[in-house]
């Protein structure tokens, strides 16, 4: 990908299974789905050149139409510049995960264009580790919570048991003295009266 140059062509739709379909027939394009429900990637044939297809949802402002991506080093620059050259930026500085960032604006003419600066590799490399990073992280902590909870199920197991042991102890202790104090009342009332 050269600087400068166009890298991507991207066609706004509402209807991406009616463009599919046309372009699919008329060159037998391939399609991906990206981002299903969003993005659609097409394979022209050209590896130079990417294309994708973006749904638009019902309250994007952004009319149906193509654009071409424009490869840049600096994205934050070529904003800056557009809007000195008479352009308006309508997407500043989106990020596709993993992959780099985008801008959409129009040109003095209002024709719709786009920049997009791809990660660096050290930067895609360092991004990639993060994310392994997060879900070991995401996958220890779902096996520690796990753990924990069979932890906490095999001690009320345990603890009702025990609990109701103690209670069955109490019960037999309330009734013992009874018994006693019983036990010492008849033996008062069966004594002889004294003489």
């Amino acid at each position: 990908m050269g600087k400068n140059s166009i890298g991507h062509v991207e066609w706004r739709t509402r209807d991406t299974a009616r463009l599919k379909s046309f372009y699919g027939s008329l060159f037998k394009w391939k399609f991906v789905e990206s981002m299903p429900g969003l993005y659609t990637s097409v394979n022209t044939g050209n590896d130079k050149l990417g294309g994708g297809i973006l749904q638009l949802g019902a309250g994007d402002q952004m009319p149906t139409g193509i654009s071409n991506y424009v490869n840049v080093d600096d994205l934050d620059a070529h904003e800056e510049k557009i809007k000195a050259l008479g352009g308006q930026i309508l997407i500043s500085k989106r990020e596709v995960p993993g992959q780099g960032y985008f801008s959409v604006f129009t040109d003095p003419d209002s024709n719709i264009m786009a920049v997009w600066q791809p990660i660096s590799a050290k930067d895609r490399r360092a991004a990639e580790k993060l994310a392994k990073k997060a879900a070991k992280a995401e996958k220890k902590a779902a096996k520690d919570a796990a753990k924990a909870q069979k932890k906490a199920a095999k001690a009320q197991k345990t603890a009702a048991p025990a609990t109701e042991k103690a209670a069955k102890k109490k019960d037999k202790a309330k009734d013992k003295p009874k018994d006693k104090k019983k036990k010492k009342k008849d033996k008062s009332s069966s004594a002889a009266p004294p003489a």
